[in-house]
């Protein structure tokens, strides 16, 4: 069993799947798998597949929802056919730098306490040059403080340990294109999240990225009750109904 399963949603336009794929064969860190889930058919998207086994990478998981379903979906379904010790999220078409997994289980092994760990990020365009960064705030408490308010962790960043999704359950599918942030709320009701300072991965910005309009109502819904599952373990006093308003505003969204 591999200690570290790649837990990567691929739909049926992945351009950039054989940058993303260089990049989990490129690692330092070589105890992993690749659970690879394709969201629909793609015979370009497995043929990409087929060159990272070819290349020495045998240790690949391959699971077809034959019907495009989502993101949500397609990383439970990911999640539920690994057994790991960790899971690390990243999307086709980000780029790992080498040393991600080595710096992010490192920190995972200092602080056993923590559900998972994000990191910084180099933005890069569609042609792969870089055009700024994003950075995060680091530190347990203040990661809390900033997930009462907003999203602090950049998604395809996250290595989570398998027991903490345990305790929390999976993705919420009722919290569609906030899926993460929903989950995030949910662990820090039961434990700590954290953030690398240094980037740890190339995200890219494209005119192709899968539109982040919520379903205001149900996604709505779906966050409130995990940032009041949060709050009651006291973290932040202001009112959660004022802060949830403040984010809904943030998001163009009404409650």
């Amino acid at each position: 069993m591999a200690r570290v399963s790649w837990i990567l949603p691929v739909g049926p336009n992945a351009g950039w799947l054989n940058q993303t794929l260089d990049s989990v064969r490129e690692q330092t860190f070589q105890d992993a798998e690749l659970c690879v889930i394709y969201d629909g058919h793609c015979e370009l998207n497995e043929m990409a597949v087929d060159g990272l086994r070819s290349s020495g990478f045998k240790n690949i998981r391959e699971l077809v929802v034959n019907e495009p379903s989502g993101i949500v979906n397609a990383l439970n379904l990911g999640i539920s056919n690994t057994d790991s010790e960790y899971l690390a999220r990243i999307d086709s078409d980000d780029v790992n730098l080498p040393e991600r997994l080595s710096v992010q289980i490192e920190h995972m092994s200092r602080q056993k306490d923590l559900f998972g760990v994000g990191s910084s990020a180099i933005l890069i365009d569609q042609d792969s040059r870089v055009i700024g960064n994003r950075n995060v705030v680091t530190g347990v408490n203040s990661v809390k403080r900033k997930l009462m308010w907003r999203n602090a962790l950049i998604h395809p960043t996250v290595l989570m340990r398998r027991t903490a999704l345990e305790r929390t359950g999976l993705y919420n599918p009722l919290a569609k294109h906030c899926e993460d942030y929903e989950l995030w709320l949910r662990m820090i009701a039961l434990g700590n999240l954290d953030n690398v300072g240094r980037p740890l991965i190339k995200y890219r910005v494209h005119a192709y990225q899968t539109s982040r309009k919520f379903q205001a109502d149900i996604a709505s819904a779906a966050i409130l009750k995990a940032r009041s599952g949060a709050a009651s373990t006291g973290i932040e006093k202001l009112s959660v109904p004022l802060k949830h308003k403040i984010w809904l505003a943030a998001n163009n969204l009404r409650p």
